[in-house]
């Protein structure tokens, strides 16, 4: 599934293209980022460009606990001790920008179905592009989401997804086929003639030892409306009614591995034991 239309058009898929050797390549990727690689720092800005235009920043941590494990939060300022949660002041946000990695993790993967969908090239780079489905029973931060991942072929680095929850995409499936039926004159309920979803598109635009994260994340929810008698579809039938953007600067790394042990681990000439 693609949400929005790519710079440039899907090739089609090379003959190297193995599902089996992506996804354990992109094992290996997870489990690189569950080991020292995500203990880190990085300045979040939270903007707002609907009708409050606010802008929220903060320090975003992920560090490891010895008794709870790894840890994320938020603070107003570098230094803070205190957390802050930015949906207590009504901030439409994504909580981890890194989470879309951990879908493709080994564990996580009997829990989705995933296809190769061609190559095309994403901020500079040629990318396989994959999409992932989550398979019922759904579970919140487990499987909830349905998408598409762009994945350097060479590091197994994901290089841009953009992804609905499975309500979000159910929905989007089925406003997509109401709109081939409405022009075909077929009747549509009154309750789907309008839609209102969210979607959200991470952009892993900042490298360290060969390692990518994530440097912007967008949120938008935009209106779908069917059009009635089986008219054509006009400009007005999409509006965006609100987008949120997280930019994340100034990583400050705790424990990165070097550029050949990632090279070696992602290359599956190291393993790493670490678990989501």
């Amino acid at each position: 599934m693609v949400l929005t239309t790519a710079a440039f058009p899907a090739r089609a898929i090379e003959a190297e293209d193995s599902l089996p050797d992506l996804l354990r390549g992109l094992d290996r990727a997870s489990r690189l980022y569950l080991d020292s690689v995500l203990r880190f720092s990085c300045d979040e800005t939270i903007r707002e460009s609907g009708l409050k235009q606010r802008i929220h920043k903060f320090n975003y941590i992920f560090i490891y606990d010895k008794k709870k494990g790894f840890v994320d939060y938020r603070t107003a300022t570098a230094g803070a001790e205190h957390p802050v949660d930015p949906a207590k002041i009504g901030l439409r946000y994504l909580e981890r920008s890194y989470f879309w990695v951990l879908l493709f993790h080994k564990t996580r993967q009997p829990l989705h179905r995933y296809k190769i969908e061609g190559r095309e090239v994403v901020s500079g780079r040629e990318a396989v592009r994959v999409s992932f489905e989550p398979v019922k029973p759904y579970k919140e931060k487990l499987n909830d989401w349905a998408g598409t991942a762009w994945v350097d072929p060479d590091t197994y680095q994901l290089l841009r997804v953009e992804a609905m929850t499975v309500e979000d995409h159910a929905a989007f499936v089925q406003m997509q086929e109401d709109r081939v039926n409405a022009s075909h004159g077929r009747a549509i309920p009154v309750s789907r003639w309008v839609a209102v979803l969210e979607s959200v598109t991470t952009d892993f635009s900042v490298e360290k030892n060969r390692m990518r994260f994530p440097g912007e994340t967008r949120i938008t929810l935009t209106q779908y409306v069917v059009p009635f008698g089986g008219r054509p579809l006009q400009k007005k039938d999409t509006l965006v009614l609100d987008r949120t953007t997280q930019k994340y600067t100034h990583y400050l790394f705790f424990g990165v591995r070097t550029e050949t042990e990632v090279q070696d681990i992602v290359s599956g000439a190291g393993e790493s034991s670490s678990s989501p």
